[in-house]
């Protein structure tokens, strides 16, 4: 499917889609695009976080995800999310951290 023309909230919906459908590959596809069209989308480095981290890219997925906390702050789901990915790295004490804050409502 072609990608350019899109705009990155559009690649971005297309890229929720394909992830929910399990095609990674082609959602990260997307979210690389949408990020070179507005290197600080939210959604796009999100969802780029989620879908590293489905793909075992851990150290990409955290990343991401950081970057989409700095944007978002107030995000409980990418919040979550980098706890998650924190936790799979090993760093319980950072991921319980992410998790409360996701919890709360706001961040710490």
């Amino acid at each position: 499917m072609e990608v350019e023309g899109r705009s990155p909230t559009e690649l971005c919906k297309e890229a929720y889609e394909l992830l929910q459908a399990g095609r990674i590959s082609a959602a990260v596809e997307r979210l690389e695009k949408a990020l070179e069209q507005e290197p600080n989308h939210f959604d796009a480095h999100h969802y780029l976080g989620i879908a590293y981290g489905l793909m075992g890219k851990m150290e990409e997925a955290e990343q991401h995800l950081r970057k989409a906390v700095e944007i978002l702050p107030d995000s409980a789901p990418a919040h979550y999310n980098l706890g998650l990915v924190l936790h799979y790295r090993g760093n319980p004490e950072e991921a319980v951290r992410e998790f409360r804050t996701a919890s709360s409502g706001f961040p710490r």
